[in-house]
């Protein structure tokens, strides 16, 4: 019975002390990044993945003509940007074309083998199926194509011809990796440097898979806005999962998750109200992408996610 009771008293000594840290560490302030444009005010903001790729060839003139020129229903665009041979940047998912513009048996035509005039002779919309399952833009010419704004656009292209759209915010996402993400990085803070893109740069949100590239920014360019996706984002995902925000000093402004991410064989739910809090508490907005189901977007909606993509 001593023995039990022992137990018993040790058992809720443990309690008590567990249960004060948490208490103590969830009322120091925890460490915040300055605040952006893309947490969400009177709703949650709706992002257009690569330019909308369902409703259009993806990241092509069309397709933004289409969310930022023509509809009123999005808020944000979000577009892939990668270097070609010359150092040029061009607004394209893959490493290669051919997803977008050749059969799939043709020999691979990559990005950065490649220049931007060698790159434009393709028809980015070729194997682009509508809703119907048609192929509408299959037998183009390639005049035709470039009249409809289906060749490769460069970044440069883009940022001139939605200067004077409206009000819009802008996830441009860093696809190279390792020391090139750092030469792309350079090169789009160069660009967004520029006092003509000014009003693009207040409203852009660097985001890449690369943890090197987000460093580079965070340290080089500091007033810039950024958002990490992939292992960035596991100290969130921790501090999200332990309750210790008072620990966790993030150097990007922006969490971009899936509704889950994986460690393993564990499956973390990163559509929580308490994730999106945790985020909420250091400044950061939280973005989620690929989410095509209704009911999952009525619960992000609901647990105050900042933008759908």
């Amino acid at each position: 019975m001593k023995a039990l009771k022992k137990l018993g008293i040790v058992l809720l000594s443990i309690i008590v002390v567990i249960s004060l840290f948490f208490l103590v560490v969830n009322l120091i302030p925890a460490p915040k990044v300055e605040s952006t444009p893309f947490t969400k005010t009177t709703h949650t903001l709706i992002s257009a993945h690569r330019g909308g790729a369902e409703l259009n060839p993806e990241n092509t003139e069309m397709a933004f003509d289409h969310v930022i020129l023509e509809t009123a229903y999005c808020d944000a665009v979000e577009i892939d940007v990668k270097l070609t041979k010359e150092g040029r940047i061009v607004i394209v998912h893959d490493d290669t074309i051919n997803a977008y513009a050749l059969d799939s048996d043709a020999e691979p035509v990559s990005i950065i083998e490649h220049t931007y005039d060698e790159l434009s002779q393709y028809n980015l919309g070729y194997n682009f199926y509508d809703r119907e399952g048609n192929r509408p833009y299959q037998n183009l010419t390639l005049l035709e194509a470039k009249d409809l704004g289906l060749t490769i656009m460069t970044l440069d292209d883009f940022l001139d011809k939605y200067m004077e759209a409206r009000e819009f915010l802008f996830y441009l996402e860093i696809k190279e990796k390792g020391d090139a993400s750092i030469e792309l990085s350079k090169k789009i803070i160069e660009m967004l440097n520029q006092e003509k893109y000014r009003w693009w740069k207040e409203r852009t949100m660097l985001i890449s898979i690369s943890d090197v590239a987000i460093d580079y920014i965070a340290n080089n360019a500091p007033d810039f806005y950024t958002g990490a996706v992939g292992y960035k984002i596991a100290g969130s995902i921790a501090t999200s999962l332990f309750m210790v925000d008072a620990f966790f000093k993030p150097n990007f402004h922006c969490v971009q998750t899936a509704l889950t991410n994986s460690i393993g064989p564990i499956t973390i739910d990163c559509s929580t109200k308490r994730f999106i809090k945790s985020a909420h508490k250091h400044n950061q907005s939280v973005c989620y992408w690929g989410v095509n189901d209704v009911n999952a977007m009525k619960r992000l909606v609901e647990n105050g996610a900042d933008a759908i993509t």
